[in-house]
């Protein structure tokens, strides 16, 4: 009796014939050999022939087939690894070329059986034709890739076109969500990380991905992005901690207010993208980076309630001071006249802000939730007597 394999590629695909042969012909140039691997192949609604050119081929391995109704990526993907036999599950995308070393780099990870998730490199290629915001995206996404090999993993690194679980791992998260849209690597790793499954890079384990998509078909994928995120966050609150939506990763002040002024006057993303063909490498790749996160921001608009977009498009301002002033000591960088902390207050109260405590504050962040729109934050450190003679009064005047 043939032993199982001990591993599975599971391959989605839709309309993409040649690509998919393009893939299969790789695998059957691997390292490993083809015993101890199959390949399940998902054919999700296709018209162009996928089936028939499929059939004509002659591999290495053990190829299953299976054909369905189109049902979107998350469904092609559950499909695949329910029909798999190997112990681990190898999730690679049709548009990719596999490394000769691909499968053996993910069976040596899993050797000890331990709860890993495989987070293999994507090298992605773009035509020699291919546009400027093509070319900058995919000079980026290498230069993170590089940055991968030196830092811990987290979901945030995990892609679906090159990730591998143990298949009891999988069955025990539910596999991948299929009410959502296709771009849900994200929320399928997010819930490795909530089952504490430690994620490892794994340089050795290359594919190729080739992506024609032309620049306004990139910034329609980011706005989408930002559409999904708020779903993710009705989904997993927590999640928010580590979503562009919930203010994860530092931003610089002219950046936030460029994406502001381009959401103000509603810049249509393929008319704010335009500067980024004109501009010098490095300022446009900087402008590209202003326009993605404003297509973001579009995304989330577009999805979000009237009451979530007021809580999430600005973050909470935390204003600090040190002592206060009575009339006849000047200001200073640590000193604030008290008449003028009196009219900084009263600006606050007549624009509508609301003055939080840090304990509110902290206490909304801690359960997840975003704090009232145009909140504001007041500290004094130091502990001068001051804080207590001159700055009391003039917080309780105007009830803050």
């Amino acid at each position: 009796m043939t032993a199982p394999p001990e591993l599975s590629v599971v391959v989605p695909t839709h309309d993409r014939r040649d690509l998919l042969v393009r893939l299969l012909e790789s695998l059957g140039r691997q390292t490993t050999p083809p015993d101890r691997f199959e390949v399940v192949v998902v054919v999700d609604g296709s018209t162009d022939g996928t089936l028939e050119a499929v059939a004509d081929l002659a591999t290495p391995f053990r190829l299953t087939v299976v054909d369905q109704p189109q049902a979107g990526q998350s469904a092609a993907r559950n499909a695949g690894a329910a029909r798999a036999t190997g112990h681990v599950l190898l999730f690679v995308d049709d548009d990719e070329e596999a490394d000769p070393g691909l499968v053996a780099a993910h069976l040596e990870a899993h050797r000890d059986r331990r709860r890993i998730a495989g987070v293999g490199v994507i090298e992605r290629r773009v035509p020699v034709d291919a546009d400027r915001v093509a070319r900058l995206l995919a000079e980026s996404a290498a230069a993170h890739t590089a940055r991968l090999a030196k830092t811990t993993l987290t979901y945030l690194d995990a892609y679906g076109g090159n990730l591998s679980v143990p298949r009891s791992v999988f069955e025990e998260i539910g596999g991948y969500a299929e009410d959502l849209p296709r771009e849900n690597d994200f929320e399928f790793a997010y819930r490795l990380h909530q089952a504490r499954v430690e994620f490892a890079f794994l340089p050795g384990a290359i594919v190729t991905e080739y992506r024609e998509r032309p620049w306004r078909g990139i910034l329609r994928d980011i706005e989408r992005r930002g559409q999904i995120a708020v779903e993710l966050y009705r989904r997993h609150p927590p999640i928010i901690a580590t979503m562009e939506l919930g203010g994860y990763g530092w931003q610089s002040r002219g950046r936030v207010i460029g994406r502001t002024l381009l959401q103000a006057l509603r810049a249509p993303p393929s008319v704010a993208a335009l500067p980024a063909f004109a501009l010098p490498a490095e300022s446009a790749l900087a402008w590209l980076r202003l326009v993605l996160d404003y297509c973001y921001w579009r995304g989330v608009e577009a999805a979000a309630d009237a009451e979530l977009w007021k809580r999430s498009r600005r973050g909470t301002t935390v204003l600090r001071y040190h002592a206060f002033g009575g009339p006849d000591e000047p200001p200073s960088r640590y000193v604030v006249p008290a008449a003028r902390f009196n009219r900084q207050l009263s600006w606050l109260r007549r624009r509508g802000y609301n003055v939080i405590s840090l304990t509110e504050y902290v206490e909304h962040r801690r359960a997840h939730r975003f704090p009232p729109a145009k909140s504001v934050v007041i500290t004094m450190d130091d502990g001068y007597t001051d804080n207590d003679t001159l700055a009391r009064p003039i917080l309780e005047r105007h009830g803050f």
